[in-house]
């Protein structure tokens, strides 16, 4: 399970966690997505089961407390990729040319669109302003 594309690109996102400069492939940034997307998933099934178990047992307090807590966990893990994430998506901008300043359009519902047909979009080949091309060999 460790050896698998997934979690390799996922582990090399945290490795990177601030590094704002070269590029990201698709490939690289679609993977570490999907795996941070199951790991939010599974804290949120992980959190639902026990909460509902505790319901189940008629404790209100012990519901409280315990969804504190879970809902603590679950804010931790989003701080901790917070920057990682943030610093693959500049990466994977510089890899089809565009400056990480555009992520301040994210919020926008236009800039939002953008930036997904952005992280799609298939790299510049070679070199381009933000570094040498992570495929250097490129099959079609």
């Amino acid at each position: 399970m460790l050896n698998t594309p997934l979690v390799q690109n996922y582990i090399k996102m945290i490795r990177n966690y601030a590094t704002f400069t070269g590029r990201a492939c698709r490939s690289e940034y679609w993977l570490a997505v999907a795996m941070n997307c199951i790991i939010v998933f599974a804290i949120s099934i992980i959190r639902t089961v026990i909460v509902g178990v505790i319901a189940f047992s008629g404790s209100k307090a012990a519901i409280s407390v315990t969804n504190l807590l879970l809902t603590s966990v679950q804010s931790l893990y989003s701080l901790f990729v917070i920057v990682p994430m943030y610093a693959l998506q500049v990466r994977r901008l510089h890899d089809v040319n565009r400056s990480g300043w555009w992520l301040l359009f994210s919020g926008t519902g236009f800039g939002s669109i953008l930036l997904l047909i952005w992280y799609c979009t298939v790299g510049t080949e070679d070199t381009n302003l933000f570094g040498s091309d992570p495929h250097p060999i490129r099959q079609y």
